[in-house]
């Protein structure tokens, strides 16, 4: 078995521009992780877990839910390639039942389901050592009357973003994003990338002044 297989069972693969947001938030990972911790919170099938672990890093994978998650490609690729990554099913909410802190946290595809964004990122701004990668919904092209350079959010009813999913609750623009990230405690925020109405951001801690951030040694 190999990683593209997993990419495929990813969810969104088999939609438009699906299999490419995948790819994006994957080259966003760094290339060189040996010595790394991670922490991947929402990590589905645990696909962005075992690239980082195939890189070398020790990974612990969240998630909740687990049972239509495909846990067995991710222990059967775990096994095969004797990979240092553990699945655990905890919410975010509940990130201080966890005493260790990560090189780097992925936090991808989260933030605009839940229910309050800011006090998540506030449970994982503790556990952050180095630096938050995040990716989410955005609605600086849905809204032709939005100002995207203004910290704004919009609520989504169950069901109204996508008929599909019921639990896309929030749209923020992307200055929205950035200012909740520094009010949480982050120093630096960059957005990586930009598909559409999905972005991805890197956020870093003050302690990080003057380092390089990839590699992480």
């Amino acid at each position: 078995m190999d990683l593209d297989h997993i990419k495929t069972t990813m969810p969104g693969s088999g939609l438009p521009g699906g299999l490419l947001w995948i790819e994006r938030k994957a080259e966003a990972l760094p290339q060189q992780m040996a010595g790394m911790t991670v922490l991947d919170i929402g990590a589905y099938n645990g696909y962005y877990s075992l690239i980082c672990a195939s890189r070398g890093a020790k990974v612990l994978s969240l998630d909740v839910v687990n049972e239509w998650r495909n846990l067995e490609l991710y222990n059967e690729f775990k096994d095969e390639h004797q990979l240092d990554c553990e699945h655990k099913e905890l919410d975010v909410y509940d990130l201080d039942q966890l005493d260790e802190v990560f090189d780097l946290v992925i936090f991808y595809d989260v933030f605009y389901h839940l229910e309050s964004p800011m006090d998540a990122l506030r449970k994982i701004i503790p556990k952050v050592r180095r630096a938050l990668l995040l990716s989410t919904y955005i609605i600086d092209s849905r809204f032709a009357d939005v100002d995207q350079t203004q910290p704004l959010m919009y609520f989504f009813e169950p069901r109204e973003l996508r008929k599909i999913d019921p639990t896309n609750i929030w749209g923020p623009t992307t200055a929205c994003v950035e200012k909740m990230l520094k009010v949480a405690g982050f120093q630096a925020v960059k957005m990586l990338s930009y598909i559409e109405d999905r972005a991805i951001f890197r956020a870093t801690k003050s302690t990080l002044s003057g380092l390089p951030l990839w590699p992480m040694t």
